[in-house]
């Protein structure tokens, strides 16, 4: 049997019950999908900007070594 026949068989006081807790169950599913998305988000967030870090770390080490080469090459 179908939702809607399930709920042409109930009383109104009835019908209203079912009605909102099924939109309470799918306001919960919504907020637990939201959360779950904004947290995945911020770990990707997160894990570009320790990516980030470790390439500008390696560049300004790049950047140190060819000034010191240089330092030693003047002197």
């Amino acid at each position: 049997m179908s939702s809607p026949a399930i709920l042409n068989q109930m009383s109104l006081n009835t019908k209203m019950i079912v009605i909102t807790w099924m939109n309470m169950t799918k306001s919960v599913i919504h907020v637990k999908q939201f959360q779950k998305h904004i947290q995945m988000k911020w770990l990707l967030f997160q894990q570009i900007i320790c990516i980030a870090s470790i390439c500008i770390a390696s560049f300004m080490g790049l950047v140190m070594n060819n000034l010191n080469r240089l330092k030693k090459m003047r002197k």
